[in-house]
């Protein structure tokens, strides 16, 4: 069963301002839904959250779902997010290191496990986050 289709663009980012919309939802016995260019980042994060509508990077960076918490309070499924840029899962803790989940919009478009330094994400501006009501 194909997940993917073979039309004309590249990336997600491409289908995107080709006017596709975010999602893949499995409908049909090909196991890809006409139109749609895939799942992003926020795509994901919100989806396996269980939000209903599409949550962009602000949304997820905002107070009206999200609330900042200290590292000391980190718990597996936090969010690591970076307003208008990415937002990944916490899955794990390796001293200097995170585990986490997280979808790309480059390369193979899929959801895949990383490690990233707490330093990196410190650096380039991203601030852990926890869902209200979690």
């Amino acid at each position: 069963m194909t997940t993917h289709s073979s039309s004309s663009w590249t990336n997600f980012k491409d289908a995107i301002s080709k006017g596709k919309f975010a999602g893949n939802v499995n409908t049909s016995t090909s196991g890809y839904q006409s139109g749609t260019a895939g799942l992003d980042c926020s795509g994901f994060v919100g989806g396996a959250a269980g939000f209903t509508a599409k949550l962009g990077t602000y949304d997820l960076a905002s107070s009206t779902y999200t609330a900042t918490i200290a590292p000391s309070s980190i718990q597996i499924y936090d969010i690591y997010v970076k307003a208008g840029d990415h937002v990944l899962f916490y899955t794990g803790d390796a001293g200097t290191t995170i585990s986490t989940r997280e979808a790309t919009t480059t390369g193979d478009d899929k959801a895949k496990a990383y490690s990233r330094t707490k330093s990196f994400l410190s650096s380039q501006g991203y601030s852990l986050r926890r869902f209200n009501g979690f």
